[in-house]
């Protein structure tokens, strides 16, 4: 991955899968992510 310090990254389909994973990646790395996914259920968890 580039270098994604403070950088903003939009996440679609971030309630699961490998756009939870790719979430989860990019906030290590001191990213800024916005998370988007049809199912509100699995965004408040």
């Amino acid at each position: 991955m580039k270098k994604t310090e403070n950088k903003t990254v939009l996440i679609t389909g971030g309630a699961s899968g490998i756009g939870k994973i790719m979430a989860r990646l990019l906030l290590e790395r001191k990213a800024k992510v916005v998370i988007w996914d049809i199912n509100q259920e699995k965004m408040n968890c």
